[in-house]
C-alpha cells in the first residue's frame, strides 16, 4: 500500500471506557476503499465471536471530551484535512480513525480482523491484530 498504512490500538477519551480504535492513513491525493464496514472479534481459528458497529471520530484533538462519532464512508479520501493529524501535522497524509462498538462481552483473548482495502485497483489485506487482556492493565494489542 506504499505509504498508505492501517494500525489499531486502545483508546479512550473524556468519560468514555477505553475502545479499539483503527487508524487509517491514506497519502494525500490517494483514495482508499473499504471491501465493506465488517470488523469482526474472532477466535484464532477464523470463527467469528462478535461483529463491531463502526463509527468515524470527527474529534479526536478535542482531549478530555467525549468522542463525537458519524457514520464510516467506505471510502477514505486523502484529502489534505488536519482532522485527526494531533501526532503527525506536517505528514502530507490523512488520518482516519475509527472506533469500534461491540454488542457483547469478548473474551479475553481475540483477534480483529478488519475488512480488506483497495487502492487503486488492487486489493490489499489488512494485518489481523491480536488482543488479549493484561494484568494490571486491562485490554491492549498484541505485538
Amino acid at each position: 500500500m506504499g505509504e498508505n498504512d492501517v494500525s489499531a490500538g486502545m483508546h479512550q477519551q473524556g468519560r468514555t471506557e477505553p475502545f479499539i480504535e483503527l487508524v487509517y492513513f491514506v497519502l494525500d491525493g490517494d483514495t482508499l476503499r473499504l471491501d465493506s464496514r465488517q470488523f469482526a472479534a474472532a477466535t484464532p481459528s477464523g470463527k467469528t465471536i462478535a461483529v463491531a458497529k463502526a463509527a468515524l471520530w470527527l474529534n479526536p484533538l478535542v482531549h478530555g471530551s467525549d468522542p463525537e462519532l458519524g457514520d464510516l464512508s467506505l471510502e477514505l479520501r486523502g484529502d489534505g484535512s488536519v482532522r485527526g493529524r494531533d501526532n503527525y501535522p506536517q505528514q502530507k497524509k490523512t488520518v482516519y480513525r475509527v472506533v469500534l462498538a461491540f454488542d457483547q462481552a469478548l473474551p479475553e483473548q481475540f483477534d480483529l480482523r478488519a475488512p480488506d482495502v483497495w487502492l487503486k485497483g488492487t486489493r490489499y489485506p489488512v494485518r489481523i491484530f491480536g488482543f488479549r487482556t493484561f494484568p494490571n492493565r486491562g485490554l491492549g494489542l498484541c505485538e
